[in-house]
This record gives C-alpha cells, structure tokens and sequence, in this order.
C-alpha cells in the first residue's frame, strides 16, 4: 500500500534537522538579500578579515585608523566610509607598550579632528584595549582548546556586542603551529564563534614570509594557507619607494600601498591604495587621493552620496546649482575638499553612477518629469527607499 510504505518512509525520518534542501522556486522567484557592509562596498559584515605586512609597515596605526573611523562614523580614508553614524568596535593591540598606543590615538585624532557630535559616538563606541597579548587557544590531545584569555574576551564581546573586533597581531593571539592547516582552520572558527551570536565581524593583522614582503597576494602571508583560505576578506600591505617607475626615497620617503587580496562578498579594489606617514602627526597614515582624473571623480561623488543619504533624495538640477537652496551646503562641502570643483561635478555623478554609490531617475511629478540623484545604499537586503515627491 502506497499510503503505508508514505508513512513508514515519513517516520523514519528524523523529527528534527538543520539539513534540508533550500526552496529552489522561492530561489527562482525572489531577489536575495545582498549582505550589509561595515565600509561601503568595500567590508561586510559578519566575517573573518584579515590584514597582511612585514613588520613596522604601518599596520597597527592603519588599523586603529579605521577603528577610529568606523566607530565616530566619519570617514577619514576616502576608501573607507563607514555606514551608519558610528558603530561599536573593540580593537585588541597586544603588541605594543601602551604609551605608544596611547600616542597613535593622540596623532590620529589631531590629524583626523571631530565635531563634537561625532567625538561623543568615538568615545563611546571605541573600546581600545593597550594590554599584552595572550594566547586565545592551546593545542590538547591534537585540538584547539580554547584558553581563559579566550572566554574573558568572550564575555566582553558578548556584553558589548561591537560591530568589529580587530586583533593585532595573529602571531601574538593565535600561538598555534601556523604551518599547519588544521590548527589555522580551527583558530578562525575560534574567531568567528565570538561575533557569530549577533553577526558581527573579525578583523586581525598577520604578518608576511621574507621572500613575500614586496608582494601584493594571499600567497605571501606567513604560515599556513588554510587561514587566508578560511578569511573572507584579506588585505595586503607594503611599503615602496617606487611609485609609476619613479624613485621617492630621496624625496617624500617610503608610500604604503593597499590592496584587496582577496574579496568574497564585494569587488577587489581596481588597483591599489596609496597612502603616506604625516610626519607632523607621528607618521599617522593619510590616503593619497589624486587631484585630477578617475579618483577625484569617485571621491567627489562619494562627498555628494553622504550628503544625499543625510538629505535624502534631490532634484538633480538642484545639486549642480543650488541657488541658495538646501544644496548650497553641500557645494560648501565640495569647495572645501576638492577647490574648483562645479566643472567637474556632472562627471563625478555619472562616476558615483557607474561605481553604484549613486542613482539618477527620472520621477514623474503633477508637472514635467523631474530627474533626481539619490544615494544608492551599499547592499543590505531592504534595498534603497523609494523616492518621495
């Protein structure tokens, strides 16, 4: 009976399990959600990223650079914008003594100053945390275990729930064989087990081999392969004093350059990013924005996507000349980042366009239609609001 072997076969299976097919229809029919970003289009969320150098690159100061940044929600590398008005970050930096934590943080603030609205999110989302490092895991009976350092960082993490937890450097907090697979597999489940509850992300530094301190790829990061493997995001580092085939050692020193390795979830950047010590700041990093051509473009119109998302959609005619209006601050902006910059702003919206950041529509209105500019929200599954007349 056809009825019977159907009920037999229905009970045999397990009441319970987390493993069953997806609905491909739904699949099929539904647009999926797209992951949210902690930097626009450039850093999701809920991952495992990491950061790769030699030694006294740069990359501690680049690090809480960022924390910095994501946490006051101000952008202060024009690569880099944070979404949002500021979120938690708990940056761990075992390496070096405290006073000099204490300094970095000192220049990057008078390098990068706050409004006072922005230092107050900075002060109460920054947890920076100076001490020495120790070990998060141990290797018993072949496994990693996790250690009381491990569960200390764990309850804070749980009770902070911060969007991003930085840990610099892996050498200093996953002491682990880093020739083996197995272990750098299990140290990057450890990590993602502490944001994992409440879907935040992981960011830590790692050091390169000596053969690969000039190169820019996942192949040159010290140790196992597995961990880079395990990342979803990765960025290399290095310090060079050829830039375009021209020698700067004897003039402006040594830039750093920054790339994406490796990006699971969001494009690679077209090519590198280059950055500078200010001297003046104690060798605080400054992104190299070039005055003319592609690059100024795509940072004038990431100038004019804030300002939209703040404002909200806007008559396109209006932001080109805004006749005392609403715009008129934005053009403020504008003048104040890029100089002469009016000649320029049609081809930096058809950039912002082309790299996603902007949208222009035309809306019908109870007149003639009317063409609006709105920032286009990085991906994060509800999708840009509507435009309202």
């Amino acid at each position: 009976d056809k009825a019977v072997l159907a009920r037999l076969g229905a009970l045999a299976l397990p009441e319970e399990s987390r493993w069953c097919p997806a609905n491909i229809e739904d699949w099929m029919a539904t647009e999926p959600p797209e992951p949210d970003f902690l930097f626009e289009r450039v850093f999701p969320t809920g991952i495992v990223a990491g950061l790769a150098g030699a030694g006294g690159v740069g990359k501690s100061t680049f690090l809480l650079c960022l924390a910095y940044s994501l946490a006051s929600g101000v952008p202060i590398f024009p690569a880099f914008v944070p979404t949002g008005g500021g979120k938690p970050v708990m940056i761990f930096l075992g390496e070096d003594p405290e006073d000099i934590t204490q300094r970095r943080l000192r220049n990057v603030a008078q390098r990068f100053p706050l409004k006072k609205e922005e230092q107050e999110l900075m002060k109460a989302f920054l947890g920076v945390y100076p001490q020495k490092a120790e070990a998060l895991c141990e290797v018993k009976n072949g496994k990693l275990k996790k250690t009381a350092a491990y569960r200390q960082i764990e309850t804070l993490v749980q009770a902070q729930k911060p969007a991003l937890v930085i840990f610099d450097p892996k050498s200093r907090w996953g002491r682990i064989n880093e020739n083996s697979n197995e272990e750098a597999t299990a140290f990057v489940e450890l990590l993602e087990a502490l944001v994992a509850p409440y879907g935040g992300s992981i960011l830590i530094s790692h050091h390169v081999s000596k053969a690969g301190r000039q190169d820019m790829n996942v192949a040159s990061v010290r140790g196992a392969s597995a961990f880079t493997d395990a990342a979803r995001l990765f960025f290399s580092m290095v310090a060079t004093a050829q830039v375009d085939g021209e020698d700067l050692s004897s003039t402006e020193g040594t830039r750093i350059r920054l790339h994406t390795t490796k990006s699971n979830f969001a494009p690679l950047l077209r090519k590198p990013l280059e950055f500078r010590r200010c001297a003046e700041f104690g060798g605080v990093l400054e992104q190299i924005v070039e005055e003319s051509g592609e690059n100024r473009l795509l940072e004038m119109a990431g100038t004019v996507a804030v300002w939209l998302k703040e404002n909200g959609p806007t008559n396109i005619s209006a932001v080109m000349d805004p006749r005392g209006g609403p715009t008129k601050g934005l053009h403020v902006e504008l003048q104040d980042a890029f100089g002469v910059f009016r000649k320029d702003l049609e081809a930096a919206i058809q950039t912002g366009t082309e790299a996603g950041i902007l949208l222009v529509e035309e809306v019908q209105t109870s007149g003639r239609p009317a063409r609006k500019v709105r920032h286009l929200e990085p991906p994060n599954g509800k999708g840009p609001d509507e435009f309202s007349e």
